[in-house]
C-alpha cells in the first residue's frame, strides 16, 4: 500500500473502532521513517539529510508485509552541525538546541520557531497537504543554504555540475525588504 508523505501534525481523523484503540488516519513521520529505514540522519536544521542528496529529496512510503532484511540507522553523519542555516535564517527562527531521538540514535538539532518560519518570505512555504502541517522548507534559505554549505564541505555524493551558489543568497526580512544575505 503507497502511503502518502501527509504531516505527522494532521490530526487524526474518524471514530475509533474501539475505545482503547486510537482512531482511523494517524500519519506516519515520513522523516522518522527514513532514518530508521537507514537512508539519512536528521540535520540541524530538523530535516532530512542523506549522503547522496543532502536534504534534496522528496520520501514516499510503501507499507507491505513481504519479509525484508533490516537495514541499520545510518551512524555515518551527514551535518557536520556547522550552524549556517540557522544563522542564515533572517527571521533568527532557529535557536537554541534540543535532542532528538529516533530508534538508537539521538541527534542534537536547532529548536525552531515554526510561527515564525511560516511567515518565511525566502522560500518557504505553507504545507500543501495540511495547514497544521510544519511549512514546506525544501526551497527555503535555510536550505539552500545547507544545499551550499554540503556541497561545498564535500559531505554529499551527488552534486551539481556548478558550484550551487555562485554568488550571495537573496534574503527578504519580514516586511520584505530584499537585501543580499552576507556570506558565513
Amino acid at each position: 500500500v503507497p502511503i502518502q508523505d501527509l504531516p505527522p501534525q494532521t490530526p487524526p481523523s474518524g471514530v475509533r473502532v474501539k475505545p482503547d484503540l486510537p482512531p482511523p488516519n494517524v500519519m506516519v513521520d515520513m522523516q522518522a521513517a527514513a532514518v530508521l529505514a537507514g537512508l539519512g540522519e536528521i540535520g540541524w536544521s530538523g530535516e532530512l539529510l542523506t549522503p547522496r542528496f543532502g536534504p534534496r529529496q522528496r520520501c514516499q512510503m510503501i507499507l507491505t508485509d513481504a519479509v525484508l532484511d533490516p537495514s541499520p540507522q545510518l551512524e555515518q553523519a551527514v551535518c557536520d552541525r556547522c550552524g549556517q542555516c540557522a544563522e542564515t535564517c533572517p527571521l533568527d527562527a532557529m535557536s537554541g538546541e534540543k535532542l532528538v531521538t529516533i530508534g538508537a540514535l539521538s541527534y542534537t538539532v536547532a529548536n525552531i520557531e515554526y510561527g515564525t518560519c511560516r511567515a518565511c518570505r525566502n522560500g518557504a512555504r505553507p504545507n500543501p497537504s495540511h495547514p497544521a502541517g510544519l511549512p514546506d522548507r525544501l526551497g527555503a534559505l535555510c536550505t539552500r543554504t545547507c544545499i551550499h554549505h554540503l556541497e561545498q564541505a564535500g559531505r554529499v555524493t551527488n552534486t551539481f555540475a556548478a558550484p550551487f551558489r555562485q554568488r550571495a543568497a537573496w534574503q527578504m526580512d519580514v516586511n520584505g525588504k530584499p537585501s543580499l544575505q552576507p556570506e558565513v
